[in-house]
């Protein structure tokens, strides 16, 4: 159960097809600078998958010699000047502004789409409060119909501090599981090449 809340985590904080351009795309922050990439930068959640809670520490082990950071799952993240994206999928792109979609292809019979709903407001946690945050849906069609929906919610400098996951069925919409940020710990400097213990 902890790995399909890590799963549901990464596949929400990072193939793409499209995306929404406007004038004020200049103005809106780069989707990098809604993640932490330092090493040794630390994200505790409460999770809750299904009903079962329990806690979710994830850590920034390692840069990679191609410029990923790993972090304590085994997990991979980018950011170039489309956005921020893991080895699959974009999470965020650019401009961070509402309106502003976009496709992932994961495989050969899925395709997530996102949208972002909501950019530079408030948002808050137990781990704390920040002024300029992102809403992000993302929607992927399942075989028998049905719809899995990720709402995720980045800060700036943080990265995901919420993410709620519902299956949509017709009209019903069936809670999966959530992350909340209950703590975060920030590392000033990295140390490029080098895995911590």
């Amino acid at each position: 159960m902890i790995r399909l809340a890590t799963f549901s985590f990464l596949a929400v904080v990072c193939v793409s097809c499209a995306s929404v351009r406007t004038e004020n795309s200049k103005a809106s922050p780069d989707a990098a600078e809604y993640f932490a990439w330092t090493i040794g930068t630390e994200w505790n959640y409460r999770a809750d998958l299904l009903g079962s809670q329990h806690e979710l520490v994830i850590v920034l082990k390692r840069l990679a010699a191609d410029g990923a950071v790993e972090d304590s799952t085994g997990s991979r993240f980018f950011h170039d000047a489309i956005g921020v994206r893991d080895s699959k999928r974009y999470l965020l792109k650019n401009p961070v502004i509402a309106g502003t979609r976009w496709e992932n292809i994961v495989s050969v019979s899925s395709m997530e789409r996102y949208r972002i709903t909501d950019a530079g407001k408030a948002c808050a946690t137990p781990a704390g409060a920040w002024q300029d945050c992102a809403w992000v849906e993302a929607q992927n069609p399942l075989p028998d119909g049905k719809i899995l929906v990720n709402n995720l919610v980045f800060a700036r400098g943080i990265g995901i501090v919420k993410l709620a996951t519902t299956l949509k069925s017709g009209d019903k919409l069936i809670p999966q599981g959530s992350l909340e940020l209950t703590a975060f710990h920030a590392v000033r400097r990295s140390y490029p090449g080098r895995t911590l213990p």
